[in-house]
């Protein structure tokens, strides 16, 4: 039904070069035909969010903060490879704690994963949330250790508020984040590249905020919503200009 909908449409409109070019090679749709229009995320509501940790974390105070937002639907957003990482990543940072936000069937399974692996004091559930904004802001680090991605908000609300992050390269990630400058990109499904990255930016608080400083830059030049509105309203002017029907 989708490939159908997507033959008898004007444009079809993605979010990232990467699921472009899958629709151009895997489904054939003519390359004039797909567009790409990136995600917006709303940078003020992130960047302005003052942080308020002792209140959301009480007893955080001298504990390092790594956070992790992603429904729990299926393992599709890493969450098993996180909780590996995390074995290996308290051995030697006791003090970091991982702040998962989110849920889903799957929570069930990762809690035990974590009991299992002794560490349920290094690892909170936080369920589903209408304070993130708050929460990425009293946090240091913000991870998305994906197995497939589109364009992920969560990367760019990570990036809005002024997080270091870690990500898989793939999908729109590698469109988001230059490994080394805005972010570190890790190959996917590999918890001790993972745990690597996240020790890189827990050791070293210079580099750390570098690249945290270089992210909020790329994404508020980049992912703003003036840009998205402004080139979605350029696409509609241009195809109604043409006399072509948007459909």
């Amino acid at each position: 039904m989708l490939r159908y909908l997507q033959g008898r449409s004007s444009i079809v409109q993605t979010n990232a070069k990467a699921i472009r070019d899958g629709l151009v090679e895997k489904d054939r749709l003519p390359a004039n035909k797909v567009c790409v229009i990136y995600n917006g995320v709303d940078i003020d509501g992130f960047r302005n969010v003052t942080s308020n940790r002792e209140w959301l974390f009480p007893g955080s105070a001298g504990r390092k903060l790594v956070v992790l937002v992603g429904n729990m639907n299926s393992d599709v957003k890493g969450h098993p490879i996180l909780i590996a990482a995390a074995s290996e990543i308290v051995k030697s940072h006791p003090e970091v704690q991982f702040l998962l936000v989110g849920d889903g069937p799957r929570r069930l399974d990762y809690e035990a994963m974590v009991e299992g692996s002794g560490l349920k004091e290094n690892l909170l559930f936080l369920g589903r949330r209408n304070d993130v904004p708050q929460i990425l802001a009293s946090c240091d680090v913000a991870v998305l250790p994906s197995l497939a991605e589109g364009l992920p908000n969560a990367v760019l609300e990570y990036l809005a508020t002024g997080l270091p992050v870690v990500a898989t390269a793939l999908g729109g990630n590698l469109e988001v984040v230059e490994d080394g400058v805005t972010g570190l990109l890790i190959p996917p499904s590999n918890p001790h590249a993972l745990a690597t990255a996240l020790s890189r930016l827990l050791d070293d608080s210079q580099f750390a905020a570098q690249i945290a400083k270089a992210g909020r830059e790329s994404v508020e030049s980049r992912f703003s919503f003036d840009r998205l509105v402004s080139e979605v309203d350029a696409l509609y002017t241009r195809l109604l200009g043409e006399g072509m029907e948007v459909r």
